[in-house]
């Protein structure tokens, strides 16, 4: 559902891309050399819309992130768990927040 999500919006799964299936972990060094343009962070804060992370390294989980592209513009973005948890009403928020990380010049930010 989450590939599904970012080719929607208009992104390209570069965990796909690099033969990773459905939610299964992809390797850190696969994932930096993938040099993401945006990485989506899935947070439990219910309350929380989709908003550019006040501190990147932090949700991603180390400095090591600091190298891609996606850190180096300020492009990782947190989403609400619930939104992408289950299928659900709120697949129609789950998709309006990818689209808003992958392209937020089109809603004004």
């Amino acid at each position: 559902l989450v590939d599904e999500f970012i080719r929607l919006a208009g992104g390209v799964n570069v965990a796909d891309r690099s033969g990773v299936k459905g939610l299964a972990p992809m390797a850190l060094e696969a994932a930096l050399a993938a040099d993401p343009e945006v990485i989506l962070v899935v947070r439990m804060d219910a309350d929380l819309a989709v908003r550019p992370s006040a501190d990147p390294l932090k949700a991603l989980g180390g400095g090591l992130w600091r190298q891609t592209s996606a850190v180096r513009s300020g492009r990782v973005c947190e989403i609400p768990a619930r939104h992408i948890e289950s299928v659900s009403h709120h697949v129609a928020k789950a998709l309006e927040d990818f689209a808003r990380a992958i392209h937020p010049e089109c809603y004004g930010q």
